[in-house]
């Protein structure tokens, strides 16, 4: 809930259900989200779409499992063909439920189709960090891709722990910046630079104009087309990535491990193998590269 905050999500509209329990008392517990209970599945999405279109921010959407997520289907649709950010959070049975005869279970993977601008689903046992990703990837696409997005949550009984519920818990990695877009305005004090696959041959000119600029240490995955050079002995106060895709495993795990850093790839949703990086700036490359190396001339 704090990651969808993060991205903008103000609202969010509750549906009751025995299934989607955890999402339901999160948002509750969630201070900085205003909740808003509705019993009828189809009605609550038309007042999410209609709130997320006077508000003109993303408006996110709980459900239980079974046909009550079909139920979203007309207004979703609506928000596709209108380009209204609705976020789905579908509860779902976990896999050994599925496909058996048990009570309100269905294929809920990517039920909306074409509607929605992205989905996935999220296993009962997924790492903290991979669905604070996943958050992060719901909010960026029903944003910038103007429409609805779904992920849909898997979860196994118990749906909350026996006595009290234990406090908000944090986590290192919450939460993570929005992608940004647009002008880059951040100040770089030399950073360690880490470069992956650079496609383009205006790419690959430009982040070598840069390193030879500004003399910064770096490390180049073989598929970037530049010398190698080499990790640092200890770990980075800032490093900055060019780039997404690396076929070093090592420095893929050894960027895994780093704190601070931030990706520059011009691509949609999450591009960081590790799921640990604090921001994604969503920028032409090697402009980018070209406004660093005309500030340090």
């Amino acid at each position: 809930m704090a990651q969808l905050v993060a991205g903008g999500v103000r609202d969010v509209v509750l549906c009751p259900g025995s299934r989607c329990t955890p999402l339901t008392v999160a948002a509750i517990r969630c201070a900085s989200l205003d909740p808003h209970s509705h019993f009828d599945e189809r009605g609550a999405a038309y007042f999410a779409l209609g709130l997320a279109k006077a508000s003109e921010r993303p408006v996110a959407l709980v459900c239980t499992s079974g046909t009550a997520v079909a139920n979203f289907a007309p207004a979703v649709a609506e928000a596709s063909a209108g380009a209204t950010p609705l976020i789905l959070l579908t509860a779902d049975r976990p896999p050994e439920l599925l496909h058996c005869g048990a009570n309100q279970a269905m294929d809920q993977h990517r039920y909306f189709g074409s509607h929605a601008r992205w989905s996935e689903t999220l296993a009962p046992d997924a790492p903290v960090s991979v669905a604070i990703s996943a958050t992060a990837t719901a909010t960026e696409f029903a944003c910038y891709e103007r429409g609805p997005v779904q992920l849909n949550c898997q979860f196994r009984e118990p749906f909350l722990p026996e006595g009290e519920l234990p406090p908000v818990a944090s986590h290192p990695t919450l939460p993570l910046k929005p992608p940004v877009r647009g002008a880059n305005s951040a100040t770089w004090d030399q950073p360690f630079v880490a470069v992956g696959g650079l496609p383009s041959k205006r790419e690959r000119a430009a982040v070598a104009q840069l390193l030879a600029a500004t003399g910064w240490a770096h490390i180049c995955d073989i598929t970037s087309g530049l010398p190698k050079g080499a990790a640092p002995s200890e770990v980075p106060a800032q490093i900055l990535q060019l780039g997404s895709h690396f076929t070093d495993k090592h420095l893929v795990e050894w960027l895994g491990r780093c704190g601070d850093r931030t990706i520059v790839e011009d691509v949609p949703g999450c591009v960081d193998a590790t799921r640990s990086a604090r921001q994604q700036l969503r920028l032409d490359l090697a402009a980018f590269c070209e406004q660093l190396v005309l500030r340090h001339g």
